[in-house]
């Protein structure tokens, strides 16, 4: 027996070191080695808070008990048993508690805890600085140095760049590590670390405005115990009301939305979020906290059913879900729709200090009285069809994705985009591979949104077409680009990009974005149909739309010609107002204008870019202002003071007699 005491004690004691570690550790009895691969994989040397990551990159669990992290003038050494499963990681931070509200569920040791030995001061400069990682046995095992620092010897070429607040770096896990800064990339704390990640499954695409509200009237309905939702902006009463119906019904809904879209939480939005939250939704909001937040825009839109059914979406689900065009597809997957929930708890966790309830931000908004009917639900556009499908997120994997996917094109490239920045003509990689495309043979294509050209350099689309166009008529490639409305989506070959993304810096870089990759022919072809339709010379006239198409009104009061929102595929060049009484005309899509008295028939002329042309007529009846007939005073004072002096006259007589 006593052979066994030893042992036994042995693990006890080893068990209750782990149960008092700050750090969650776990023991791995013989799978354990002695020598273990860990590795630098996060240096965040300022606000919002100062950390260093180490991660057990080995196939088995390591202990890091005596390992220790070395800026120079001090070290930090942990010193209690701390063992990290297989890609592992564990922080050492100024500010534990903290730490914890950028990453709750990631062990950490507080630079003076009780569990680990300290020498000198170890405090990262802001303006740059160097992090050794050294084993229980003393040798120097990784190194990271950036900003102004020295480059020591185990680094090679030129120290990674200045990190300024609120950033960080992190290594990137998919190559190997060379010892220099190309090993690493610039990030912020809090944001997640993804992955790309690949499956079979069966997929169904649809596109807006043709089958989106349709699409979303299916899968909610359908809804039996759950639908996780992620969006930019949410205003549409109908997919509201599914929402709240599958909520009354059992099915538990939790929405993310976008909490400070640029030009603030419309109306619409308002009353959207208050509405859900009276149904017993569970509403929550991404926004600033104290500047900090971990993306510049939450701008996806998807969502998933059952934790089976994912289905991502290029347009919002507002106004333009009936009007945009857009692109979506719904992809049946426990596999995938677990990875993409994995990344929804993570963006919408309330323990991280950008997102807050939905609740308590509503406290002056309303929601008015909306009777809402849902509309037949219609037959869907295609069967599904098993294909190969790619998880692709912002900043996580997108512009590496990207990029990769229109290195590959081999016979076409058929780009739509809301917005692609014209700085990255001929600046970019991405668009390196584009124009590379074109010059060995690819088709390629790209239509962009009219309405993004102003005068700015990231969102002027005229700039963009005219440099492509130029830079294709210059090589003499098969490179074309055009301006048409609301398009977002990329068709490689017989692979489909469906997903939120902008082709800028801020949304590859920046933004919370999500998308998937399909390959399929059938799928390819069914967008592709659908591209070249878009892409044609337009021979159709806009549609008109204005609110009302008679009016009356009181002279002195303006009328408000709004046709704003009239459509066209290919833009809207012109809008002419013309008075049938006076001949008098206006321009412009929204006109404040003064009429005399009479009927006016007003006709309204939309001519698009290529001239076709679609007439309406309004009828405003401008009446004179309504008369009250009032006393004549003059006359009135007379005939008074005449009638009271006969009735003075008539008491003194009878006085008299008396």
């Amino acid at each position: 027996m006593r052979r066994w005491v030893s042992p036994v004690i042995a693990i006890v004691i080893l068990a209750l070191l782990v149960s008092t570690s700050p750090v969650n550790s776990i023991v791995a009895g013989t799978s354990m080695i002695t020598n273990p691969a860990f590795l630098l994989v996060r240096v965040a040397p300022s606000t919002p808070l100062e950390f260093v990551t180490i991660q057990n990159i080995s196939n088995r669990s390591a202990d890091a008990f005596g390992w220790s992290i070395d800026d120079g003038e001090g070290w930090i050494r942990i010193n209690i048993t701390t063992v990290l499963q297989p890609g592992g990681r564990l922080s050492f931070c100024a500010d534990a508690i903290d730490f914890k509200s950028y990453y709750p569920d990631e062990p950490v040791i507080g630079y003076r805890d009780d569990h680990v030995v300290r020498h000198g001061t170890f405090t990262l400069a802001d303006k740059g600085d160097q992090v050794d990682l050294i084993s229980s046995t003393g040798k120097i095992v990784d190194t990271f140095c950036f900003g102004s620092s020295t480059p020591p010897a185990a680094w090679s070429g030129m120290p990674f760049a200045p990190l300024p607040k609120g950033d960080m770096a992190v290594r990137n896990m998919a190559i190997m590590d060379s010892g220099t800064s190309t090993d690493w990339y610039r990030s912020c704390a809090g944001r997640s670390e993804l992955a790309t990640t690949s499956y079979q499954a069966l997929v169904e695409p649809f596109t807006c405005p043709e089958d989106g509200q349709n699409r979303m009237i299916g899968e909610i309905t359908g809804a039996q115990t759950c639908i996780d939702a992620c969006v930019y902006e949410l205003g549409d009463p109908v997919v509201t009301k599914l929402f709240n119906d599958a909520e009354a019904r059992g099915v538990k809904v939790t929405i993310l939305i976008e909490g400070q879209p640029v030009a603030g939480l419309t109306n619409e939005s308002k009353t959207a979020i208050v509405e859900l939250i009276n149904a017993g939704c569970d509403v929550r909001l991404m926004v600033s906290n104290q500047s900090y937040r971990r993306y510049d825009c939450l701008h996806a839109k998807y969502f998933v059913i059952d934790r089976e059914r994912v289905t991502v979406m290029s347009e919002n689900w507002a106004a333009g879900l009936s009007s945009n065009r857009g692109w979506g597809v719904t992809v049946t997957s426990n596999e995938l729709a677990e990875n993409v929930l994995d990344m929804f708890r993570e963006d919408s966790s309330l323990e991280r200090r950008d997102v807050m309830e939905a609740s308590s931000a509503v406290s002056d908004w309303s929601a008015p009285p909306n009777a809402v009917v849902v509309p037949l639900l219609e037959p869907a556009a295609i069967s599904p069809v098993m294909a190969g499908v790619s998880l692709m997120v912002s900043p996580d994997t997108s512009y590496q994705g990207i990029l990769d996917l229109v290195s590959s094109a081999t016979t076409r490239l058929l780009v739509e985009q809301l917005n692609l920045d014209p700085a990255w003509v001929g600046k970019n990689q991405i668009m390196e591979e584009l124009v590379k495309a074109a010059e060995r043979g690819v088709q390629v294509r790209v239509l962009l949104d009219q309405t993004f050209v102003d005068t700015s350099t990231t969102s002027n689309n005229t700039m963009t077409v005219d440099a492509l166009n130029a830079l294709a008529k210059g090589r003499n490639i098969d490179l074309e680009a055009r301006l048409v409305s609301d398009y977002r989506g990329v068709i490689v070959d017989d692979q489909v990009l469906v997903s939120s993304i902008n082709w800028v810096d801020a949304s590859v870089f920046q933004n919370r974005e999500v998308g998937l990759v399909i390959s399929s022919p059938s799928v390819s072809s069914f967008f592709a149909d659908f591209f070249w339709r878009d892409w044609a010379v337009d021979p159709y006239p806009p549609t008109i739309s204005v609110p009302w198409d008679n009016l009356t009104l009181i002279e002195g009061e303006p009328v408000i010609l709004d046709a704003r929102n009239s459509r066209d595929n290919t833009g809207i060049s012109s809008f002419l107002w013309t008075d049938g009484l006076t001949g008098k005309e206006w321009n412009g899509s929204y006109v404040l204008a003064f009429l005399g008295l009479g009927i006016h028939q007003i006709t309204l002329k939309v001519t698009d870019r290529f001239g076709n042309e679609a007439m309406t007529k309004i009828l405003v009846i401008v009446e004179p202002p309504t008369i009250v007939d009032e006393p004549n005073y003059l006359l009135i004072v007379p005939a008074g003071a005449a009638g009271l002096a006969c009735c003075i006259w008539v008491v003194l007589k009878r006085f008299k007699g008396v």
